[in-house]
């Protein structure tokens, strides 16, 4: 830093981040003068850098330093999602680069950063994507060219479709991962080579995680995205809010909503249908519902009372299945959102009139039959109450699910480890489960 005097005032000559700045204080008294510089300094440093001088800006930035101006920069265009894959992405880049400038990566530093985190075992997938975001980074600071044709990302040699257990591999996994006691002493177990082996008192999440997906039928990222909030003990009903993707959406409206004692409201919703092929021309199905409903004056739905016009509220819910026959889709799209559907129905002293349903399983698989297994919906509408419509099967499926299984606190590297390992095979459950009485 350097203070100096033109015509009487004082200016100051800085130099931040790789940038020269020279300012007017506007001030004539050097201690003044002192202030106002380090003052100036301060707010230089915490200022995001200049787009119009972003090669400059953030070449001279660590990759620590620019992960910040680059978030604060672009939070307003993103995702919260995005903005936390940018920042876990980007700590073993921070820990690897350290206070490396931008400016300054080689294509030599990128495969050193490759071979590292191969001899770390992580999968090139992972380390593809990290180095994703560092490439958002050089991009952002039209540095990139420098690199884009040198530039190699590690193959990934893992097959693409998983393979889902046996049997007796699911057996195995949940007997393992049931071998936990929270408090007690670590279990000891033989091994098949004749040493000792101290069971780890984390796979709790490991067992957590394998009912989830075994029995649910959840994906991995509705696993690791499930939250307390969605887990409702009072009604035992688990919601998944975050999915992989939204293909097989529809979203119906104006469908009559039938309660105990006749329909009380019309129904607005997005529909999701999965359907998994199990062969010999069965299928599993799970549907899911989310949306809001508007009531119509008559019977409570739970035939307690009745119920004013005009109550709003949501809903969600849904069910699973066995479906029994052929996959027809003839012109129909089979992925993505197959549009909105009106079913135009009017309720009138109970009972609903005028309705154009739509049927997926009809237009999909014609002459099939599906046997439902677990259904249920939920429907709040807030100080007026909540109801709850469930099969006694997927009452007690719940109860057994939140009875005697911790859910995920965490996100543990073996928790991870454990989700790679899961697959989804919660029809055979199902098949077993619909012939309970």
């Amino acid at each position: 830093m350097a203070l100096y005097k033109r015509k009487k005032w004082y200016w100051t000559d800085v130099t931040v981040n790789g940038i020269r700045y020279r300012e007017p204080l506007e001030t004539r008294d050097w201690r003044k003068a002192q202030t106002l510089e380090r003052e100036r300094v301060t707010q230089l440093k915490e200022r995001a850098p200049d787009p119009e001088k972003r090669s400059k800006n953030y070449g001279n930035l660590s990759i620590e330093d620019a992960m910040k101006a680059y978030v604060a920069e672009r939070r307003a265009q993103v995702s919260k999602r995005m903005v936390a894959y940018w920042n876990d992405q980007s700590k073993p880049l921070v820990l690897h680069f350290k206070t490396l400038p931008l400016k300054k990566i080689a294509p030599g530093h990128i495969a050193d950063y490759q071979n590292a985190r191969l001899d770390a075992k992580r999968a090139p997938k992972t380390i593809t994507g990290e180095i994703s975001v560092l490439r958002q980074l050089l991009k952002h600071a039209r540095l990139w060219y420098r690199l884009a044709q040198d530039y190699k990302p590690v193959p990934n040699t893992r097959p693409p479709i998983g393979r889902a257990l046996t049997p007796e591999e699911q057996r195995r996994l949940f007997e393992t991962a049931a071998m936990w006691k929270p408090g007690s002493a670590p279990i000891k177990k033989l091994g098949k080579d004749g040493k000792l082996y101290t069971n780890r008192t984390d796979w709790q999440y490991a067992h957590a995680a394998a009912v989830l997906g075994a029995y649910c039928g959840m994906r991995e990222c509705e696993i690791k995205g499930l939250q307390w909030k969605d887990v409702d003990f009072g009604a035992s009903l688990l919601d998944i809010r975050r999915s992989k993707t939204p293909g097989g959406w529809r979203t119906p409206t104006n469908d009559a909503d039938s309660g105990l004692a006749g329909y009380w409201a019309l129904d607005s919703y997005t529909k999701h249908v999965q359907v998994w092929d199990m062969g010999d021309g069965t299928f599993c199905v799970r549907v899911k519902y989310n949306g809001s409903f508007v009531t119509v004056a008559g019977i409570s739905p739970g035939n307690t009372g009745t119920v004013a016009a005009g109550v709003t509220g949501t809903m969600e819910g849904g069910y699973t299945g066995i479906l029994t026959g052929s996959f027809t889709p003839g012109t129909n799209r089979t992925k993505g959102n197959i549009g909105s559907k009106d079913y135009a129905c009017t309720i009138t002293s109970g009972a609903a009139t005028g309705c154009h349903y739509y049927s997926w399983v009809d237009e999909y698989f014609p002459g099939a039959t599906l046997t439902t297994s677990f259904w249920g919906w939920t429907y709040n509408a807030g100080d007026n109450g909540t109801w709850v419509n469930v099969n006694r099967q997927l009452w007690r499926y719940h109860r057994q699910l939140m009875n005697g299984n911790e859910l995920l606190r965490r996100k543990g590297s073996s928790q991870r480890r454990a989700f790679l390992a899961i697959q989804t095979k919660f029809c055979l459950n199902l098949s077993t489960t619909a012939n309970e009485a």
